[in-house]
């Protein structure tokens, strides 16, 4: 399928209360609700082409408790040889969604998708993007109240990617939503890219520097990085979901020039492999020419590995807890992974969860 485009006293009562008294009721009903904690809704990202959970990622998701799971379905992007819109990338499903988990369907768009759509043809692309949700959902038995959209707008598409998601959102049925994933960038710039016309956002709270071979701190996630942009989530005008960060991923590197993200290679991988040679910790170079993991490497090219620990993802919640409004929220790992569960014990993410209790 291609894309084309006070209280009060009863009468009679012979009980008085004094107003002093009255007062203290009213200020410990006060106090005793300042302190309720708001409630956190324990989720996870599935972000693979094929769905199967595994023994492991079964286990770890009913042990924590997990409420929601937010699964990628496809993606869309500019096909530049048809010059339309098409969805890429298509889940397929050789397991089911377990009974507790409640799924939102997720579609991830790119930006550039935005840019070269005219604006005429918006209304099709949501039906479309609508359909095809429809399609699989139903295919594979699975029910939703909310849909999430994926999409790193900028002000040149805002325009049209706020169309699409007030089109989109006319397609939903009583008691469903729409989300839209949310970038630091957006939240502190809101002014410029604007608030996207859904119900809920769910704040990216990851990938939040530079991309750089050269650079020593994590783009994933530093505490320097995301400090230039916490103050400002307490004032963003949409309720917040939440979502850090728990994977890893290889940046490859050619004369000095990013070339693309390895998703999902830690360090061990290039560690077992001779054709690669450390330079130093997390860096790696390659000794020939060749395919690895199904990426080209010409001789010299650098890989440098970024991953997250249990340490740093544990720290990432502590500083967005702290600048958060109280509100029950979704919280979210990105992602569920064999792999990433095998660097992570059920308690660390139980200590994440805890941050926002």
């Amino acid at each position: 399928m291609k894309f084309y485009t006070s209280n009060r006293l009863y009468p009679g009562s012979r009980k008085r209360f004094s107003g002093s008294f009255l007062a203290f009721i009213l200020v410990a009903v006060l106090f005793s609700n300042s302190c309720e904690k708001p409630k956190t809704i324990p989720s996870f990202y599935y972000w693979k082409t094929t769905f199967h959970l595994s023994l492991l990622e079964r286990d770890y998701l009913k042990r924590l408790n997990v409420k929601k799971l937010y699964v990628r379905l496809f993606d869309v992007t500019w096909d530049k040889s048809l010059q339309c819109a098409a969805p890429v990338g298509t889940i397929s499903f050789c397991d089911s969604v377990p009974s507790a988990l409640a799924p939102v369907p997720v579609v991830f768009i790119t930006n550039e998708t935005f840019l070269n759509s005219p604006p005429e043809t918006i209304p099709s692309l949501a039906n479309h993007v609508f359909e095809k949700i429809s399609g699989i959902c139903t295919q594979n038995h699975l029910q939703y109240k909310e849909i999430q959209i994926d999409c790193d707008w900028s002000d040149k598409t805002q325009a049209r990617y706020f169309e699409f998601l007030r089109r989109l959102s006319l397609r939903l049925s009583a008691g469903q939503y729409l989300s839209a994933t949310i970038r630091l960038h957006q939240v502190k710039y809101r002014q410029i890219t604007g608030v996207p016309p859904v119900k809920r956002g769910m704040l990216m709270f990851y990938n939040m520097g530079k991309i750089s071979a050269n650079k020593k701190s994590n783009s994933i996630y530093n505490e320097q990085d995301a400090g230039r942009y916490t103050q400002w989530i307490k004032h963003y005008p949409l309720p917040l979901d939440m979502a850090l960060p728990a994977f890893s991923w290889g940046i490859h590197v050619r004369d000095g020039r990013v070339m693309e993200l390895l998703n999902n290679l830690t360090s061990e991988d290039f560690l077992k492999n001779p054709l690669f040679g450390s330079t130093e910790p997390g860096y790696f170079k390659a000794k020939s020419s060749f395919f690895f993991r199904g990426f080209y490497f010409m001789q010299d090219d650098l890989v440098k590995i970024e991953q997250t620990s249990p340490r740093l993802t544990l720290a990432a919640a502590r500083q967005l807890e702290r600048s958060l409004n109280r509100a029950v929220r979704s919280v979210s790992i990105y992602h569920c992974d064999s792999l990433i569960f095998t660097r992570y014990e059920k308690s660390d993410f139980s200590k994440v969860f805890h941050c926002f209790h």
